[in-house]
């Protein structure tokens, strides 16, 4: 008996296209918020998580429509996943521990993302 291939959910060369997409979205994303937030609070980082969230899910939702039952899921376990350390980040520092660093917080952000993105595809792959 043959044993059967495993199928792709998304051809590779579609998910790196929107990928790379989703992150130059996001990084215009990260810039709007900046400019939106520069007055209120110049230091915060938290806008770096959830634009390039919000880029990179938005655009990897859409290659998800017909594998995921709600495809919005998608884009908020990537803006929770890149934003939860960005916004400790903010927390540390307002408290003055400033314990975090961008290195931690994306290496950290993109683990939890992948980790609340793979619940997600759990079911279907």
């Amino acid at each position: 008996m043959p044993i059967d291939k495993p199928t792709s959910i998304v051809p590779a060369g579609s998910w790196i296209q929107a990928t790379t997409f989703g992150w130059l979205l996001g990084f215009g994303l990260i810039v709007v918020l900046a400019i939106a937030w520069a007055s209120l609070a110049p230091e915060a980082q938290w806008m770096v998580g959830v634009g390039m969230g919000m880029g990179v899910g938005y655009m990897q939702s859409r290659l998800l429509r017909d594998v995921l039952d709600r495809p919005r899921r998608w884009v908020w376990a990537t803006i929770g996943g890149l934003a939860v350390p960005f916004i400790l980040w903010d927390l540390s520092a307002a408290i003055g521990t400033g314990f975090l660093s961008l290195p931690i917080c994306l290496a950290s952000g993109g683990l939890l993302a992948g980790v609340l993105q793979w619940d997600l595809l759990r079911s279907r792959s």
